[in-house]
């Protein structure tokens, strides 16, 4: 069972920060969900949506000029470069999503390079998001995911760049095989392979720690089906690996290491 920090570890630092991606890390994570956009200058950046507004201090900042550099009025990441991105400060969540009211911090949007770095040989990065079409909030076709998909070059490309290959193709993937076609380009190039995980298929093999309580009973009805019985994949059930995506995962580890320990 692996153990997902959901957008890094927004326990103690904002989601999608490379501070928090570091302190999952150091926790021991085996792996981060993070959710990647592209900004107006091709930039691959994080942020969970397409909106500033709950994540950072867009509301009180746009428009103006900070540090010479003229802000977007547009609330939409893919409206702003890199360089205007860096300008805006990120929201601590609190242990829960960022709101508009949360605190301003002083850490600031990161990008996925940084987190390919970060990552590297240390844990599996689950990239989310990376199913829209360029500038815009329309979803990609089926046709066009997989080998396919208009960003997997690009983010191929940072990967062998930064020599950071431990990538799991959640969202650039609908199927079982358009994933495995994904992961089979890495292996054969880079003779590294990694897991396959693909969501938004009807199949969630993953369940969120959600904000109030957590306890190892609200997890082991769960675990016990799943390595049982597997999950539902593509038409019948098949053996499946496990990861829970964790909001705290301190508590996730500390549920697994309970499993094994028991």
């Amino acid at each position: 069972v692996m153990v997902l920090g959901h957008r890094g570890d927004i326990e103690c630092y904002p989601e999608n920060s490379a501070e928090g991606f570091i302190s999952a890390v150091r926790r021991g994570v085996d792996g981060i969900e993070l959710d990647i956009w592209q900004s107006k200058d091709g930039v691959y950046v994080l942020n969970h949506d397409k909106s500033l507004a709950e994540t950072t201090d867009w509301l009180v900042k746009k428009g103006k000029t900070v540090d010479g550099v003229k802000l977007p009025v547009s609330e939409f990441i893919f409206d702003w470069t890199c360089e205007q991105l860096r300008k805006l400060n990120l929201r601590f969540g609190n242990g829960e999503y960022s709101s508009a009211s949360s605190e301003v911090t002083s850490f600031k949007i990161t990008t996925l390079e940084e987190a390919l770095i970060i990552c590297k040989d240390r844990c599996y990065i689950s990239m989310d998001r990376l199913n829209f079409k360029p500038g815009t909030t329309e979803r990609l076709s089926a046709s066009e995911m997989g080998i396919n998909n208009p960003y997997w070059n690009d983010v191929y490309g940072l990967m062998k760049k930064t020599g950071s290959f431990t990538a799991l193709y959640l969202n650039m993937a609908l199927t079982k095989s358009d994933a495995d076609a994904l992961r089979k380009i890495v292996d054969s190039e880079q003779n590294i392979s990694t897991p396959t995980i693909f969501d938004r298929t009807g199949s969630h093999n993953c369940v969120n720690d959600w904000y109030a309580e957590f306890t190892c009973t609200d997890f082991n009805a769960l675990y016990q089906k799943w390595i049982t019985e597997g999950v539902f994949q593509g038409g019948g059930q098949t053996p499946a690996g496990t990861f829970i995506l964790c909001n705290r995962p301190s508590k996730g580890i500390e549920f697994v290491d309970k499993k094994i320990s028991s």
